[in-house]
């Protein structure tokens, strides 16, 4: 009997539909009804695998019934495909070889972290956001002091009242940013705004900053809510708190997409409005950035995009700032928007030139404190509460200079 190719791919075909089909069924009356079954998106991998099967039979068909220049193309790309598989296996081979030979003791070895694994619920605009209502008590170790963490229902950190205050706190304190702002690793009375309000003492201040946010997230959020409905007091200043690792999260650098799994606002340069999030919006170069971070080739060789800033990044941060500032100037009806430079984060010249010519009136406490040693114990990416509160001192300082507060 004659091999038909065209009838074999239809019956593989038939046989995956009706697998994938009923793992749907399975997880439907099984599950929750999500689609997701042992931690996979059954309706995902099924396309997937229809995809390669299409371009299997695809291959074959070319090199059996086209025309020979088209063969010789099908077959030149398979070889490709080929010898990376064989690139891959060798890189594979080695990593093992070098990783058997290591024996590196972590500085700080990793551990649970309830107060990131427990505060995150997804969001259709920021892509992700503090669970509201959340409160949690934790001590990272036996000799540490507990630690403890809570939002209010608009997600905000909750900054403690200082009950010893006597004035009428009528003007309003806007904080801005990533886990610097937000106080990744400390209780609520070591964050900036909560040393910020312990001296401006007529200012009540709101922590709108999270984990791993960016300029990206202080626009999509001025820009999809009315941050002036939230605000009561009718005078006071925003500010946001800049550290160099937030140029990757704006460009997005690969491994930025590969480490928040796309779940990040995305812009649209053009307009500088952000619309849902990247994930969503690119799909498709999503799958491809994770799938080509977690080769071999790309870890060995530590492949990545960018490899270096340059200018254009440094020039888009600035820009997505000050459209930010446009955003609160238009819902606050006040120019009194700021940037904290933090400690341990230098600029570029050419990035400082671009913050003169911005109109952003910006404080560069880069060279405040030494933040290598100010490290929290159990983290050594966030600084402890004594270097929030050298730099909400200063900012004080600054801002009693520009007669904001007294």
């Amino acid at each position: 009997m004659k091999f038909n190719l065209l009838q074999f791919y239809g019956i593989v075909v038939i046989i995956t539909v009706s697998l994938f089909f009923s793992i749907y069924i399975l997880e439907y009356f099984t599950g929750n009804g999500d689609g997701i079954w042992h931690d996979f998106d059954v309706l995902r991998v099924a396309f997937k695998v229809i995809l390669f099967e299409y371009f299997v039979f695809l291959l074959f068909y070319g090199v059996k019934k086209c025309k020979p220049w088209f063969s010789n193309a099908l077959l030149s790309l398979f070889t490709i495909a080929i010898t990376f598989v064989l690139i891959e296996f060798a890189i594979g081979m080695l990593i093992k070889i070098n990783a058997s030979k290591a024996h590196i003791i972590p500085k700080f070895p990793s551990f649970e972290r309830p107060d990131h694994t427990q505060c995150v619920v997804f969001d259709d605009t920021l892509g992700y956001k503090a669970k509201p209502n959340w409160h949690l008590n934790w001590q990272p170790s036996k000799e540490s002091k507990s630690l403890y963490f809570s939002t209010d229902t608009l997600s905000r950190r909750i900054i403690p009242t200082n009950e010893n205050s006597k004035n009428v706190r009528d003007k309003y304190a806007l904080f801005l940013g990533c886990s610097y702002t937000y106080g990744d690793g400390v209780s609520d009375n070591e964050t900036m705004p909560y040393f910020f309000e312990q001296k401006a003492q007529h200012h009540l201040a709101q922590n709108y900053g999270f984990m791993g946010y960016s300029p990206l997230h202080s626009l999509a959020l001025f820009q999809f809510r009315s941050l002036r409905k939230e605000i009561k007091e009718q005078q006071g200043f925003a500010v946001y708190t800049y550290i160099n690792d937030q140029i990757d999260r704006v460009i997005p650098a690969s491994r930025w997409i590969e480490l928040m799994k796309g779940r990040f606002p995305n812009l649209i340069r053009q307009s500088m409005t952000t619309d849902g999030i990247f994930l969503k919006k690119h799909h498709v170069l999503y799958d491809f950035v994770l799938w080509a971070s977690n080769t071999n080739t790309a870890q060995y060789f530590r492949i990545g995009y960018p490899k270096i800033h340059n200018d254009s990044h440094y020039q888009l941060v600035v820009d997505i700032l000050k459209k930010t500032k446009e955003e609160y100037q238009h819902q606050f009806k006040n120019d009194n928007f700021y940037v904290i430079i933090f400690p341990g984060n230098p600029l570029e010249p050419s990035m400082k030139t671009m913050f003169d010519h911005s109109g952003i009136k910006y404080f560069d406490y880069s060279k405040l404190v030494d933040l290598e040693k100010n490290y929290l114990p159990f983290d050594s990416a966030h600084p402890k509460g004594e270097v929030y509160k050298l730099v909400m001192d200063k900012f004080y300082s600054d801002l009693e200079k520009e007669k904001i507060v007294n």
